[in-house]
């Protein structure tokens, strides 16, 4: 397939990305999409890095067709920037073209107000978020936010509707600056937003989704705008497991978000662009319900705040009461002794998909004889995950909401806690010292210490290891993962 790639079209802080190509290219619905940076003025940000963009983003796209993909772009762009995208999204046999002689490029160009944020001397670390709103950031932002002052952090926040319906994009914008991003606006916490379409724009191919890029590269318009000079990540802990290849190799999962690719994205942006930028990664030792629990005992006000669930669709709600992450925050929360007031129980209980989802499979696996907790699942979610929710459906009192159940959701409890709650999983409640050796940025430290101060111990054994679906997890936590970038 051979690709046309149009130079990107600028308006303000919107940015249109548009292509031809002589081949459909099954993993996309059409030939373009969009970034808005509010409040960036683009016309200030050197063509290179829209390009730049552009690749971190595209590329695992253009990998939905057979045979090799030739792309032209509309400017020349340094050697080492092409050679480092097609190695990151393992893009061997796509080729990229026309390459410059030079080793990097200038990401700003020259102008009061902008390039003043990244090349004064004597300026204070600015530390950004990857900010979603849900547990794991929320976290990283309140622990962040302690050690280093909010006039330091920026939540750099993302809105990806999973549709091209048009009202995605401003009722997501309306939801995110009334209820996930305004609390943190009133304590004078910076906030930066990007919205795009490319999500949208995508089948339902899930291999063409960009990755870590979507943020840490797509976001360094408004990064380097407001002068941060670390960006962090909040992927847990259990996504880090290390699967095998047919061929016996390992093969480490979320390899993009671990520490060792994190460094050295850090030191690509040093080199070729000239940034002080380094991404690291703030909860590689710690779960998901580490995380939560660490959230609603040190930051109580924040967690009565967060927003977990990403398809409610008024600006207003937190809850859409029917999927995955509605049901972690009540699960997870009566796990740990927490009733919320304002969480309709009943309605998520009985009409949520998700939990008809876990009843029909606990319902199916005790009619097959299946005893003690129920085999992961699809219907489950994340195969990193179950032993999370076996150990807080194991926690969890059903009396504590007894009062606020009718029979229908009272009987789904009943048989979710009958499944999934026969045996804890208490490596899920616990750091991984070996983990915790290869957190080394500020942000990661603070958030371990945040987790600690909850009473959360670092262990040098794991009890009641960590699952990969219904097999023991390997971790690999002493072992570095081969560059996903060559050397040389």
């Amino acid at each position: 397939m051979r690709v046309e790639v149009d130079l990107p079209q600028v308006r303000g802080p919107w940015v249109r990305f548009s292509w031809r190509q002589d081949a459909p290219n099954p993993r996309q619905r059409r030939n373009h999409w969009s970034i808005i940076y509010p409040g960036v003025p683009l016309g200030q940000v050197a063509p290179e890095l829209l390009v730049e963009v552009f690749l971190a983003m595209q590329l695992p796209a253009f990998l939905g067709t057979t045979g090799p993909v030739d792309v032209r772009l509309p400017l020349p762009m340094p050697q080492p920037v092409l050679d480092w995208w097609r190695h990151y999204h393992a893009a061997e046999r796509v080729r990229l073209g026309p390459a410059s002689s030079a080793s990097g490029y200038r990401p700003l160009r020259p102008a009061r107000g902008l390039g003043a944020r990244v090349s004064g001397g004597g300026r204070r670390e600015r530390v950004a978020i990857t900010f979603g709103g849900g547990k794991d950031s929320t976290l990283a932002a309140e622990a962040v936010i302690d050690d280093v002052g909010a006039q330091n952090v920026v939540l750099l926040h993302g809105i990806n509707p999973f549709t091209l319906r048009r009202s995605a994009l401003p009722s997501g914008a309306l939801r995110s600056r009334r209820t996930i991003l305004a609390p943190y606006r009133r304590r004078g916490v910076r906030t930066a937003t990007m919205l795009t379409d490319f999500l949208g724009n995508l089948t339902r191919d899930r291999t063409a989704r960009p990755g870590v890029a979507l943020y840490l590269t797509a976001g360094l318009p408004a990064l380097l705008y407001h002068g941060c000079t670390e960006v962090t990540v909040s992927h847990t802990a259990g996504g880090y497991v290390v699967r095998r290849h047919p061929d016996g190799s390992p093969r480490w999962m979320n390899a993009q978000h671990r520490p060792e690719s994190l460094e050295a994205l850090g030191a690509y942006y040093a080199d070729v662009l000239g940034v002080d930028l380094r991404p690291s990664s703030t909860h590689f030792p710690i779960s998901e319900f580490v995380s939560f629990a660490t959230l609603r005992h040190q930051y109580p006000r924040a967690f009565g705040q967060m927003v977990m669930c990403m398809r409610a669709t008024k600006a207003s709600q937190r809850w859409c009461l029917d999927c995955k992450k509605c049901a972690e925050y009540a699960l997870f929360g009566l796990a740990l002794g927490h009733v919320d007031p304002d969480f309709d129980y009943d309605t998520f209980l009985s009409g949520s998909a998700y939990v008809a989802g876990l009843v029909t499979h606990v319902q199916q696996s005790r009619q097959d004889g299946v005893r003690g907790n129920v085999p992961w699942a699809p219907a489950v979610g994340t195969r990193t995950h179950i032993a999370a929710l076996y150990h807080a459906v194991h926690l969890l009192d059903p009396a504590l909401v007894a009062d606020r159940l009718g029979p229908e959701a009272a009987r789904a409890l009943e048989i979710v806690r009958d499944g999934f709650g026969q045996q804890p999983y208490s490596a899920v409640d616990v750091v991984p010292e070996a983990a915790a050796r290869r957190a080394t940025s500020r942000p990661a430290h603070a958030v371990l210490a945040a987790a600690q101060r909850r009473g959360t111990p670092v262990v040098t054994e794991m009890p009641d290891g960590l699952l990969d679906g219904d097999e023991p997890a390997d971790m690999r936590y002493d072992e570095m993962m081969p560059p996903i970038v060559p050397h040389g």
